[in-house]
Formats: structure tokens, sequence, C-alpha cells
């Protein structure tokens, strides 16, 4: 699938048009979605979209990937302290 910059936006470079569809800004896609506005978000991992840019003169390949982010798990300091406390009352 060939997407286009969305509302006037005309990236000079393929790192800068990366850049803006990995931000999930809009891009107009070509024949296969009815011209429709996409982003990132509404594509399928794993799927290959072709970026266009300076123009339309350009052509950047990208493939979609999400990152998944790891989850951070916070023990909250109410909680240590329980602990801290259950442990020196079962040391006596």
């Amino acid at each position: 699938m060939e997407l286009t910059q969305a509302y006037g936006r005309n990236q000079k470079t393929a790192k800068a048009v990366t850049a803006d569809f990995n931000n999930d800004l809009d891009f107009e896609g070509d024949y296969s979605v009815g011209f429709a506005l996409l982003n990132k978000a509404q594509l399928k991992e794993g799927q290959t979209v072709y970026l266009r840019f300076n123009s339309n003169r350009g052509v950047a390949r990208v493939n979609v990937t999400f990152r998944h982010h790891a989850t951070v798990v916070v023990k909250p300091v109410i909680a240590e302290k329980k602990v801290l406390i259950a442990a020196q009352i079962s040391r006596k």
C-alpha cells in the first residue's frame, strides 16, 4: 500500500517521513483503501507500506511494527512498610 502525506505536509527525507508515520500522523491511502486518511495505528502489524516524500518523488519502504513497552511494577511504599513491620514483629 502506498501512503502520501496528508494536510499539505511535505517532508524532504525518508527519515522525516518515517518519523511522522511512527508518530501516528495521518497519511492519505491509495486506491486499495479508497484514498482514505490512515495512520499507523489503523494498519496491521507486519504490513509493508510505501511512504511518499519530497513532493512525491521519493519512496520509503516501512514495515509496520508496534513496540510493546514493558510494564514496570512499582510497589507502594505503604505496602513495604507493612511487610517490614510484620517482619520485625515475627522476630520477637
